[in-house]
């Protein structure tokens, strides 16, 4: 796909009625990692300041490079 097709959020796009079967499945299979539990001292929350459209991939991605950076800095 082209850079294009995310720069600006459009809405939803136009699909005929009798394609439809039904909603997408998720393709963000991991929402919370680590161990559950609520006595943890910090938390991480990120927020854009604009509307924008970010990809599955780029969710997985920064997800796994984040563990990774916290894993190696942490453990030391």
């Amino acid at each position: 796909m082209k850079a294009k097709n995310y720069r600006r959020p459009e809405g939803m796009t136009y699909a005929r009625v009798e394609y439809i079967h039904g909603p997408p499945p998720s393709r963000i299979t991991k929402y919370n990692a680590g161990v559950y539990r609520s006595d943890y001292t910090h938390e991480l929350l990120l927020v854009p300041e604009t509307d924008l459209q970010i990809r599955d991939v780029a969710i997985e991605s920064a997800r796994i490079a984040v563990n990774k950076y916290l894993t190696e800095k942490l453990n030391d």
